[in-house]
């Protein structure tokens, strides 16, 4: 439901053409960035955001949906709160036929500086919409990290930023098996 939209999909260095084949059947504001080899989950958004021109950037992985009203609730979230420089929403694990398996409880607002340091309480990117503002300018997510790389850029920007949560279920996830 948000209009102002650009999608880049970054294909890690996959064996097919399905990201290309898939983004060639939507508008010119879907694009497909390809790595020739596998870099890495953290290098295929950094690559992502490297591609973006918009003010917001969100990261939706591959086996995650959205609700329709996600980018759209969480921009005005953000803007509502100007020292606000991401923001989470809650999530909905739901299995391969669609079906509802648990859903959170709720989210984290304002400032968790402190509260990110012990505990990842904003959980996975998919979540998450961040004002390209409170990015860090040079390759956000750490490549070098093997895990955790979500949670070291969180506690990163909330040194500096606010959280402002929207209180939806926004985001699913796909439990596979």
């Amino acid at each position: 439901t948000y209009s102002d939209l650009e999608v880049i999909v970054v294909d890690d260095g996959s064996d097919d053409d399905y990201a290309s084949h898939t983004v060639d059947q939507f508008s010119d504001t879907v694009n497909c960035v390809i790595h020739e080899e596998n870099k890495g989950l953290s290098a295929a958004r950094n690559t992502g955001i490297e591609h973006a021109d918009g003010d917001y950037i969100a990261f939706l992985d591959d086996d995650d949906r959205w609700h329709e009203d996600k980018s759209k609730r969480q921009i005005e979230a953000l803007e509502r709160v100007p020292d606000a420089g991401l923001s989470t929403c809650r999530l909905a694990a739901i299995d391969l036929h669609g079906e509802l398996l648990r859903c959170d409880g709720g989210v984290v607002s304002g400032d968790i500086a402190d509260r990110i340091l012990t505990r990842n309480v904003i959980g996975s990117p998919s979540r998450v919409l961040v004002h390209r503002r409170a990015l860090p300018s040079d390759r956000p997510f750490d490549e070098e990290l093997p895990t955790k790389q979500d949670w070291d850029l969180y506690m990163r920007l909330c040194q500096e930023w606010a959280v402002v949560g929207v209180d939806e279920v926004l985001c699913y996830r796909t439990r596979h098996g």
